[in-house]
């Protein structure tokens, strides 16, 4: 298909020089990733380096909703939350993040964004919690408590009883 004029740069994707390094780190094979910014909601991003140009041609023409992989949202100055995509994606290098099993009520429960109790040697920060060792996502262990970073409009709200 031809294109008519010049392609528009991307708004709000871009290379960014300032990317965290420990982002690249968390998908497995980084060198295979272009890995980009939204400055508007400080969030990073991860696409395939050989699909780059056809994303650059569409977003010439259309508004782009979503795109790639997003890896993390900068939270504060220094710190930075691993986002739900990242946890469910098949690039995510899990051996960064510590694990922590949950049984099936534990994992309804994380699905319902409620609290979670994990255990009491589980390491402070960003924990990945799976069930059947099939990843949900990530919750940040303070210790006494943990965040529940599920998405909260992907929240199950009922469950059927057998």
């Amino acid at each position: 298909m031809a294109c008519k004029g010049k392609m528009k740069k991307q708004k709000h994707a871009k290379q960014s020089i300032s990317i965290p390094k420990d982002i690249k780190n968390w998908v497995q094979n980084p060198d295979s990733f272009d890995f980009l910014t939204e400055e508007k909601n400080q969030s990073f991003y991860a696409f395939p380096k050989n699909h780059t140009s056809i994303l650059e041609y569409a977003q010439a023409f259309l508004h782009t909703l979503h795109y790639g992989i997003q890896r993390a949202t900068q939270k504060g100055k220094n710190s930075l939350q691993p986002s739900h995509s990242l946890a469910l994606s098949n690039s995510l290098n899990s051996n960064l993040f510590p694990k922590v099993e949950l049984n099936y009520e534990q994992a309804i429960s994380y699905l319902r964004t409620e609290s979670l109790t994990l255990p009491p040697d589980t390491p402070l920060g960003y924990v990945l919690v799976c069930y059947q060792n099939h990843p949900l996502g990530f919750v940040k262990n303070l210790g006494s408590r943990a965040n529940n970073l599920y998405p909260s409009e992907w929240r199950i709200r009922k469950t059927l009883e057998s």
